[in-house]
């Protein structure tokens, strides 16, 4: 009888393995399992596995056997399996359905009553530790102590209802031991096949998230050049194929299809003329769509025969402006966690198009500071400067030929010149032309020293260093009888330091309290634009450093 017990409980749980093996292989479980199952389940999902776990646990009652008159069976694991890998709600579901069951097929028997009440308390402590055995990682042998705590219940139950009590402690006698061993260790064999969709998940996320991080750091420099550069979205493309070994991109705007990379010339994607219905669906909507069925759509008859398409938005400031899609084989799909790779993925494409665009409008917005710059030629230095070689042209006509020929140059350098950054050799070449003018205007009353390496070359921003000679100029040494200015360019460690000096009577705190605060009076623009521009490319850190006197 013993061994009979035994090879029973075998086969029993060597059954309820492949129940769960086969389990674990639908991805509807999957998706109950990992989104619905525990305290944010959807009801539904509850009643299901509620059904599903009580289905278990009667099976187990039927493939039972029978011994001095009640049912040595495997029921524990059901019961117990929904409480622990469901939560609360599923391991009562279960526990109910099963111990309703349990009375009923067998009234007025021996362990009947004993048995239906103890299916519920298993079920009960099943759930009571779901969130303990979730929390230390599944371990085995605390999934082994509960059973058999739940076992030991079961069998003082049989003995406190069962009657009369000489059979229910025969019955014990027998059928204990065997009932807590095997169904503790079955248990832990059930939960474990279970785990390892959790274990697979696991793989799949960190396999997502390296993949992920992959196509970011080669994505990256072709997608700063937007969404319309065809090139770049290209290369872009294939990077994503490369690293997700998927068969196809497809990237859209609402309008077009922008770009298309298939890994097998079998996939065909280049017949698609138009953006299909599928994808103007997801852009529409606003949320990632999977479509597995072309149904009557028949640009995508072909592509879908095969093949899954998972469709995210793109979007600017939250406006959808395009789409991209990973094709999937069908036999390779995974649905929750792909969904959640190809979401993951676009809102990272999403996010560097929008830097691309913040990088474009910081160019447009450099360069409009650049030419308003420009413009704001004082006339007052152009009349001084005509007055300058008028004065000349009678007592030294060719140094007021000369000065004419340093008048245009430098107006041909500041009005037409439109590189943004320039060597800085190139930039002292302006100011030494205006600084030429402003001399033959004030003659001995201006001396200037120019402290700057021949060998030194370094980029700069076009027109930044003349504002300021200027400034120093007009509103410091020329406030003097006789004034000096001193520039001096110096390399440092990560760049050059610039300084341009004067003898004048310093600038008013309210101007350098204003300029700092980015508050400049409209007229003294020149300084502000500079200030502003310096911080724009170089940081906060990288704006005008004035010490004044005054």
């Amino acid at each position: 009888m013993v061994l009979d017990i035994f090879m029973n409980l075998m086969l029993n749980i060597g059954l309820l393995a492949l129940i769960a093996q086969g389990l674990t292989k639908s991805d509807r479980m999957k998706r109950i399992f990992f989104r619905y199952a525990g305290k944010t389940g959807r009801w539904r999902d509850k009643i299901l596995l509620s059904l599903l776990f009580g289905g278990i646990s009667i099976l187990s009652t039927y493939t039972g056997i029978s011994v001095q008159g009640a049912i040595v069976n495997t029921r524990v694991i059901g019961v117990m399996a929904g409480g622990i890998l469901g939560g609360p709600v599923v391991g009562i579901g279960a526990a109910l359905i099963a111990g309703a069951h349990r009375y009923l097929c067998d009234i007025g028997g021996l362990t009947a009553a004993a048995c239906a009440v103890s299916t519920i308390v298993e079920g009960l402590l099943g759930a009571a530790f779901s969130g303990y055995v979730r929390k230390h990682k599944w371990r085995h042998g605390d999934l082994f102590i509960i059973t058999t705590v739940a076992e030991i219940l079961q069998m003082v139950l049989i003995l406190l209802i069962a009657r009369p009590y000489e059979a229910a402690w025969a019955l014990v006698k027998v059928i204990g031991l065997p009932m807590i061993i095997f169904n503790s260790f079955g248990l832990v064999i059930f939960i474990h096949i279970f785990n390892s969709i959790l274990i697979q998940q696991d793989k799949k996320s960190a396999d997502s998230v390296r993949k992920v991080l992959g196509i970011t750091d080669q994505c990256l420099p072709n997608l700063r050049k937007g969404l319309y550069n065809v090139d770049s979205l290209n290369k872009a493309a294939e990077v994503i194929v490369e690293y997700t070994g998927e068969d196809g991109v497809i990237f859209t705007d609402w309008n077009d299809i922008l770009c298309t990379h298939a890994l097998h010339p079998n996939l065909d994607l280049e017949k698609l003329d138009k953006v299909p219905r599928i994808i103007m669906e997801a852009m529409e909507n606003d949320k990632v769509c999977l479509s597995e069925h072309a149904e009557d759509d028949p640009a995508t008859q072909g592509i879908l025969e095969n093949h899954a398409m998972l469709t995210a938005p793109l979007r600017r400031e939250k406006e959808v402006i395009g789409s991209f899609s990973l094709l999937i084989h069908k036999y390779k799909i995974s649905v929750d966690s792909d969904r959640d790779f190809v979401a993951g993925l676009a809102n990272i494409i999403s996010t560097q198009l929008e830097l691309s665009e913040l990088q474009k409008q910081k160019e447009l917005r450099q360069k409009a500071e650049f030419e308003a710059l420009q413009s704001q030629i004082n006339p007052h230095f152009l009349f001084n400067s005509l007055s300058t070689i008028t004065a000349l042209c009678r007592e030294r006509p060719e140094d007021a030929r000369e000065l004419l020929v340093v008048l245009g140059d430098y107006f041909r350098n500041t009005l037409q010149t439109k590189s943004y950054m320039i060597d800085i050799q190139e930039e002292l070449n302006h100011v030494r032309a205006y600084l030429r003018l402003e001399k033959a205007r004030f003659e001995e009353r201006l001396t200037v020293e120019i402290d700057v390496p021949e060998e030194l070359h370094i980029e700069v921003p076009q027109f930044i260093l003349q504002p300021l000679v200027e400034n120093a100029v007009k509103h410091g040494a020329m406030k003097r009888e006789r004034g000096s200015v001193h520039i001096s360019v110096s390399a440092i460690e990560r760049g050059v330091r610039v300084v341009v000096e004067d003898n004048g009577k310093g600038m008013p705190g309210e101007i350098m309290g204003a300029l700092a605060e980015d508050k400049m009076p409209h007229e003294k623009v020149g300084l502000a634009n500079v200030h502003k521009r310096l911080k724009s490319i170089y940081g906060a850190a990288g704006g005008l450093h004035i010490q004044s006197s005054a």
